[in-house]
């Protein structure tokens, strides 16, 4: 006979709010808060993420013997016994919250603000009793299980992102660890994997991590709110920051990151107003945030909406970067949350699982965009062996988005000597600069067209002015399409750009080259 072992940790405690964990999505019971199927499935999860077996084939069978199939019982049995009595808080949905970048999914529609209508979460405190039944052999399994699970998982929605995480009280018997230091040491155990899986792994090749003691130690939903801030101001990097609150970064300026010039340039569109404009900084297309899980809602500020319809002056409309129309989520392999062990130590956890990624990524829409398919040179993984492809953030060079993301947790900034290019304005098209000279003073040059790619390119002087402009097709004189063709001559003024000189009022002078469709490099849509 199979010889039995019954683990009771008692005083399991709720330490950060927690979404959901009832039946019905984002909404919690009252009657039933902690569900053993919940936790069931987390551990399954947790479990599944150290197993090293070389094919999908394996880990099944092997899953099936330890958790259960739809044809065989699980032969570890959970139980959750002493809950307590669950009290409710309205869901911090505002965006100036940092939570609220977490439970973004719990914004109430217009509708229901305007009913009253509010998420609610379970608030900390919460405490339970969970006891986990299962053969001896199993020991090992399940006391992994649990140990990721309590700094990993949680309970309820959004647990990747520290909703509803979970401390074992102090003296919990044969728990894998208490403080940091045990932490670090029962981690650097657990057994890596020689080579990335089909599936989330926990330590193989690819995964990278950084845990980082908390100063506020009794104050775990403070130390989660910061910690989801600077995760917030990393993935919304902007050139300027909100002067009503500077500690805010999501209402005002472009990107520093490069899917909103990636977009504007596949569209071949951006904002052209007369006093600013948002030209694409580089043609390359790109989405590196995709590296973080998806799907990715991409929305310009001075796209169309209800009151301003499309048309070339005016940004992209918003977009989705997802698998395809029918695959639009790919779960993240980043793990942030705040920790709380036994100790009484807060942790701050940002650990990068080795997961699969998408074949490929592509924009919605009923004009699906497929982005470039991820191969080694293309792939924001990280590549052991290298063959990784760099993309700018701002100033920053990065090889690797889940590198970058561990510099900026940890200090908060790029790396030392890395400028971002910080501007303190936007862009400005010539005629809106203060002190210029107007365009009646200033001299005309002409020049060919050295070239022109997207909606933009260079000008070659014919030696009556400065020998090199950066040209934009707004800048050109004259209705409809606008266009140049490399080899054609122009006449232009000279101005002061925010990256250097630049072409204005510019005119064709070959019309038999400027009535002709535009050659398939300089395509552009007006």
């Amino acid at each position: 006979m199979t010889a039995m072992q019954t683990w009771t940790l008692p005083n399991l405690t709720l330490i950060t709010p927690m979404l959901g964990g009832g039946v019905s999505p984002m909404e919690p019971d009252l009657d039933c808060p902690v569900r053993p199927s919940e936790i069931r499935g987390q551990l399954r999860y947790w479990w599944r993420a150290v197993q090293t077996f070389e094919t999908v084939g394996e880990l099944r069978e092997a899953e099936a013997r330890v958790w259960g199939a739809t044809d065989r019982r699980s032969a570890v049995t959970v139980r959750v016994t002493r809950v307590g009595t669950p009290k409710l808080g309205q869901a911090p949905t505002d965006l100036l919250d940092p939570l609220g970048y977490v439970y973004f999914a719990a914004r109430p529609s217009k509708d229901e603000k305007e009913k009253g209508i509010f998420r609610s979460v379970v608030s900390p405190g919460l405490a339970f009793d969970l006891e986990l039944r299962f053969p001896e052999a199993l020991r090992e399994d399940v006391r992994t299980a649990v140990g990721l699970w309590a700094l990993f998982g949680g309970l309820g929605a959004r647990t990747r992102r520290g909703s509803g995480s979970v401390r074992v009280a102090q003296g919990t018997e044969d728990f894998p660890y208490s403080s940091l230091n045990e932490l670090r040491d029962w981690l650097a155990r657990l057994p890596p994997a020689a080579a990335s899986r089909a599936w989330p792994t926990v330590k193989g090749p690819a995964h990278n991590f950084l845990l980082a003691a908390a100063a506020a130690a009794g104050q775990p939903v403070k130390v989660w709110s910061d910690w989801v801030k600077r995760y917030r101001d990393f993935r919304q990097f902007r050139r300027k920051p909100c002067p009503e609150n500077p500690d805010t970064r999501i209402k005002q300026g472009r990107s520093h990151w490069p899917e909103p010039d990636a977009l504007r340039t596949l569209e071949g569109v951006h904002l052209v107003e007369k006093d600013h404009t948002h030209p694409p900084r580089s043609d390359d297309v790109f989405f590196p945030r995709g590296a973080y899980g998806l799907p990715v809602v991409f929305h310009f500020k001075d796209g169309p909406g209800k009151d301003k319809p499309s048309r070339a002056n005016r940004d992209p409309a918003t977009r989705t970067l997802v698998i395809d129309n029918d695959h639009d989520r790919w779960a993240s392999p980043v793990i942030l949350k705040v920790a709380q062990l036994p100790s009484g130590e807060v942790v701050k956890v940002c650990w990068v699982l080795d997961s699969p990624m998408p074949s490929a990524f592509a924009l919605d829409g009923k004009d699906l965009a497929r982005v470039r398919p991820l191969d080694e040179k293309q792939s924001p993984r990280a590549f052991a062996g290298g063959g990784r492809r760099p993309f700018q953030i701002g100033g920053w060079r990065v090889e690797d988005p889940y590198a970058a993301l561990l510099q900026w947790m940890e200090h908060g900034r790029p790396p030392e000597g890395v400028s971002l290019e910080t501007r303190d304005e936007d862009e400005r098209t010539p005629a809106a600069r203060p002190g210029q000279p107007s365009a009646a003073d200033r001299p005309r040059h002409n020049g060919v067209v050295e070239k022109f790619e997207k909606g933009w390119g260079f000008l070659r002087s014919d030696g009556s002015g400065p020998p090199k402009v950066f040209v934009h097709y707004s800048a050109i004189e004259g209705r409809g399409f606008k266009t140049l063709e490399v080899g054609e001559r122009v006449s232009y003024h000279v101005t002061q750009g925010p990256r250097g000189l630049q072409a204005e009022a510019v005119v064709r002078l070959d019309a038999k080259k400027g009535g002709g469709a535009p050659s398939v490099a300089g395509r552009h849509r007006p």
